[in-house]
């Protein structure tokens, strides 16, 4: 099993310092990062963006992915500890509005699927439209807007997967 955090995490990008086990989500390389305050409730597994008040917040709307940031991974509810779990994702909360979110930028974690993904290898992101806020498409992901690359294939809406973070 790998790392948790007991306590807020340092200035330090590169926390998540593990094995190299095949079970766990987090790679070795994986850069975890503070921002704060969440815009609202986000979810482990959602797909955010840094909104112009300098908040991490979801949103169905694609031109919001402009400035998207990764993937939440933990926050103020999880103790600021990282949900390494993929049952964790989409059905923990991690931060309720104003509290602090954990973001993964780069590494691999897991995301929640706004369609079905059929293969491993494709760019997932948000592509012409998403149905669900803070979460990703391989549906021509508009390039820009990109979480990363597939690492495993998704059975359809809600699902969770794993990925590859590419953030273009």
């Amino acid at each position: 099993m790998g790392p948790t955090y007991s306590r807020r995490p340092t200035a330090f990008g590169a926390v998540a310092l593990q094995s190299g086990d095949p079970t766990t989500t987090l790679s070795p390389a994986t850069l975890i990062t503070v921002i704060a305050p969440a815009q609202g409730v986000l979810l482990v597994g959602d797909f955010v963006f840094l909104n112009a008040s300098g908040q991490a917040q979801k949103s169905a709307v694609v031109a919001n992915y402009d400035t998207r940031i990764g993937v939440v991974v933990g926050g103020k509810a999880t103790d600021y500890r990282v949900v390494e779990d993929s049952a964790g994702f989409g059905a923990t909360a991690a931060a309720a509005a104003g509290d602090e979110v954990l973001i993964a930028q780069a590494g691999v974690t897991y995301a929640i699927a706004d369609v079905a993904i059929a293969a491993a290898g494709v760019l997932v992101g948000v592509g012409a439209a998403i149905a669900t806020a803070g979460r990703v498409t391989n549906s021509s992901p508009t390039a820009g807007r990109r979480l990363g690359i597939a690492l495993s294939t998704a059975a359809g809406a809600g699902s969770i997967f794993k990925v590859a973070l590419a953030l273009g």
